[in-house]
């Protein structure tokens, strides 16, 4: 592995040509999990043990280096409805609105007992962004219209909803601030969520009255504890978020909705941004088509996965089965990413 020295904060280039780790998923892939790096994902009930052996490192004030999602809990509802270690949510089930909770068999087909199970109120909001839980149980979407906006008219594709980790209600959390009205020509809104354990944030990224000439979008932080949102990033279009701990810090990464690139801000003790953007990866040229936007990043402990897939702003585009996954190793030397080999 090749030394350099550290980068300055400014935005630079650090990595093209990462080759897919995975081939294009042809299929309406609908039913990965999060504990292996889901993408599409919808969620993997995490076993407490997890939670508890991160519990401390997710309080304490110089936070170790590594991802920051594994103090994710089980819902209690998920238990009282009998559901076990294989169970998911899925968001993109074409026969209901909303989403559905069913258990995998041992082949990874969905299991016939117990029966899958849809709350009345999950059907309320329209189609919704994959999941993302919270170290209490608590489940966070938003509004996508996946299918069309019949059910996720433009001007509500900014809501945030919480699923109540006892009672399985939905309920909108908040309606995110928007710095322009909808149009017709973008449907979408929330894009993508993330959670970091450490700082009991949500990050939301939202492309919300973005047009083909301007850039409207902002990226979010949701301080859960106050219910309160604050903005990261203002006039940036981005898709998926993620949050790492590297040697340098605590850093948001987002990729952006209009180039094949990622970037990354810093983050204070609090989840709140601090310092410029840097550019981390360039993908130019990768996936099924060459042209694809970072729709999903996971950490490991030192591994970056981007799932990546065509967007431009129109109902097809979310739902576009044709996705790769790209492979970063972490470099604490420089705080930076390398191809994975």
């Amino acid at each position: 592995m090749s030394r350099r020295k550290k980068r300055p904060q400014s935005a630079q280039p650090a990595i093209k040509a990462a080759k897919p780790t995975a081939k294009p998923n042809q299929a309406n892939n609908r039913r990965s999990l999060l504990a292996l790096g889901s993408v599409l994902a919808m969620f993997a009930v995490l076993g407490l043990g997890v939670w508890w052996l991160n519990r401390s490192s997710a309080t304490a004030s110089n936070f170790a280096q590594g991802e920051v999602t594994s103090c994710k809990q089980i819902p209690p509802f998920a238990q009282a409805q009998g559901f076990g270690v294989n169970a998911v949510l899925d968001t993109q089930a074409r026969r209901v609105r909303g989403m559905v909770m069913y258990d995998l068999t041992s082949e990874g087909q969905e299991a016939s007992q117990p029966a899958p199970y849809q709350h009345p109120s999950w059907a309320k909001a329209g189609y919704l962004s994959s999941p993302i839980l919270d170290r209490d149980g608590a489940i966070y979407v938003g509004a996508v219209p996946w299918v069309s906006i019949l059910y996720n008219p433009p001007a509500a594709a900014n809501k945030l909803y919480r699923i109540d980790p006892r009672t399985a209600e939905l309920s909108e959390l908040l309606d995110l601030p928007t710095a322009t009205p909808a149009n017709n020509t973008n449907p979408y809104g929330i894009l993508a969520l993330n959670y970091d354990c450490n700082t009991h944030s949500l990050y939301v990224s939202s492309v919300f009255g973005s047009t083909k000439q301007q850039q409207f979008g902002r990226i979010f932080r949701v301080d859960l504890a106050s219910k309160k949102a604050s903005i990261v990033l203002d006039g940036v279009d981005s898709f998926g978020l993620g949050v790492y701990n590297g040697s340098s810090g605590k850093r948001l990464y987002y990729a952006l909705a209009r180039q094949p690139q990622i970037y990354s801000i810093a983050l204070d003790a609090q989840g709140n941004p601090t310092g410029q953007p840097r550019q981390e990866i360039d993908f130019s040229g990768q996936g099924y088509h060459g042209d694809e936007r970072g729709r999903r990043i996971t950490f490991g402990d030192a591994t970056m996965q981007v799932r990546i897939v065509q967007f431009d702003y129109t109902l097809t585009a979310v739902t576009n089965p044709n996705e790769s996954t790209l492979s970063y190793r972490y470099n604490p030397e420089t705080d930076s990413w390398q191809v994975a080999e």
